[in-house]
Formats: structure tokens, C-alpha cells, sequence
């Protein structure tokens, strides 16, 4: 290979994120914060908490070593705080058991990683309203599996 293609493939490589580091300031055309701190989920608590959403309906999936029912995506509505449905749009039927998201749930999740010490903690929160969108804990990196990994793929406010 000649040496200037070579460096041209050095230099594009450059510039990519082989590795999952650089995370884009923009989801799905919403606006948001990164954030693998306490101060961060703390400031994103409180920007949800001032927007006084009670009734909202979202879209998320997960990625994990689970049955197919488990990783949606699901469409949940919450009122009050509390899960008013659930539905699987993979169409497999969920589990008696299965327990979904809130966003409080998602705050919880994040707010016990970091007092459980996990290995790597990274979200992507709402700019505006402060939600988690896309969550990524490694509570272990030299354990396979034992991550959480949730992307909320759409929010609807249903309290305006």
C-alpha cells in the first residue's frame, strides 16, 4: 500500500470513536447533557422535578443477555409516578413479573450505581427537561452480562 494512503487511513481513523467515548450532543434531535458524575444526575433530578411532568408516556429498549420479551422496545405510560400500562412492540408478551421503567426507576438505577461503586457510569440526560435517554452502567468491567444498558427512543408528556 502506498505510504500516503496509509496515512490517510490514519488520519481518518483519527477522528472516528472506535471505542464509544465520544457521544453525541444531540439524540434523536433532542438536546443533551453527558454526564457520569453525582452532580449530574443530581442536576438532571432537579431539572425533571421543576418540570412537574406526573403523566407521560415513553418509548425505551434495552440491550442485555435476557429473554427477547425483556428488551422491547416497550411503550409505558406513567401517572402519578405509577406504571398505568405497558406494551411490548417486539410483540412477544411480557412476563407476570416483568417490571418496567419510570423515570424516577431510571434516577433510582443510576442514583444506585454510584453507591454501589459500579466500574463505569455514563448517561446522556434530557438538556431540557432532564431525563435520562441513554443510560450505560458497567457495574463490573471484568464481568460479562451483569450491564444496564436502557435508551428511552421517544417521550410524550401527557399532562400539558
Amino acid at each position: 500500500m502506498p505510504r500516503y494512503v496509509f496515512f490517510l487511513v490514519l488520519l481518518a481513523l483519527a477522528g472516528c470513536d472506535l471505542f464509544g467515548e465520544d457521544r453525541p450532543a444531540r439524540i434523536d434531535g433532542r438536546a443533551v447533557v453527558h454526564s457520569g458524575t453525582l452532580d449530574g444526575l443530581a442536576d438532571a433530578r432537579e431539572r425533571w422535578a421543576s418540570t412537574g411532568i406526573e403523566e407521560y408516556r415513553f418509548e425505551y429498549s434495552r440491550a442485555c443477555e435476557c429473554l427477547a420479551s425483556q428488551v422491547g422496545p416497550f411503550v409505558v405510560t406513567v401517572s402519578g409516578g405509577e406504571v398505568e400500562d405497558v406494551e411490548s412492540l417486539a410483540g412477544a408478551p411480557l412476563p407476570d413479573d416483568y417490571v418496567a421503567f419510570t423515570v424516577a426507576g431510571l434516577f433510582e438505577r443510576i442514583g444506585d450505581a454510584f453507591e454501589q461503586g459500579a466500574d463505569r457510569v455514563d448517561v446522556a440526560y434530557d438538556a431540557a427537561l432532564g431525563f435520562p435517554i441513554d443510560v450505560e452502567i458497567d457495574y463490573d468491567r471484568g464481568v460479562v452480562d451483569e450491564e444496564l444498558l436502557v435508551e428511552v427512543l421517544g417521550f410524550e408528556r401527557l399532562d400539558d
